[in-house]
C-alpha cells in the first residue's frame, strides 16, 4: 500500500509499534494514578530557578527553566526536588511563591509532583490515543481493508 507515494509499514509491525505505545502509556498512567490517588498534598515554596540549555539533535533549542521545589513530608523532613516541566522563561515562578504538590510518603523525593491536575494525563491520553489508532490501522489493514484515500 502507498500514501502519497511512500509505503506504510507492514500491519505486523504498525500493531507491535502501537502495542509498544499503549503499554507506555499504561504504565505512565499507573505512575500518575498512584500518586494522584494514593499521595500526600502537601505546599512546596520555590526556592530556584534552574536553566538547562536543551538540545534536539546538534541544534540548540535554549534554555529551559525549572523551578526547584521544596516541601515539608508528613515526617517532617524537608524534601527539595526539580519540576520536571520546564519553561523558556525563568520569571514563570517567583522565590518563595507556593506551589500544591503530591508525593508518596515512602519515597517523597523520586514521586514529588506539581499537582497540575489534569495536565498530570496530557502523556498518558496522548500515548493512549495514538496506541488505539496504531493497533486499530493495523487490525483494519490485517482483515483486508485499504486505509488508503
Amino acid at each position: 500500500m502507498a500514501i502519497f507515494g511512500r509505503r506504510t509499514l507492514p500491519w505486523p509491525l504498525t500493531l507491535l509499534i502501537g502495542i509498544g505505545i499503549l503499554a507506555a502509556g499504561c504504565y505512565l498512567g499507573s505512575t500518575v494514578f498512584h500518586v494522584v490517588y494514593h499521595g500526600t498534598k502537601a505546599a512546596a515554596a520555590v526556592v530556584d530557578m534552574r536553566g538547562k540549555q536543551e538540545k534536539t539533535g546538534r541544534h540548540s533549542r535554549g534554555t529551559r527553566y525549572h523551578a526547584v521545589l521544596a516541601f515539608t513530608d508528613s515526617q517532617n523532613r524537608r524534601v527539595e526536588f526539580e519540576d520536571e516541566k520546564g519553561f523558556s522563561s525563568a520569571t514563570q515562578y517567583r522565590k518563595g511563591q507556593s506551589l500544591p504538590v503530591l508525593y508518596l510518603p515512602a519515597d517523597p523525593v523520586h514521586t514529588a509532583v506539581v499537582d497540575r491536575g489534569w495536565e498530570l494525563w496530557w502523556t498518558t491520553g496522548i500515548c493512549g490515543i495514538a496506541g488505539i489508532a496504531l493497533i486499530g490501522s493495523a487490525l483494519l489493514r490485517a482483515a483486508g481493508y485499504d486505509s488508503t484515500f
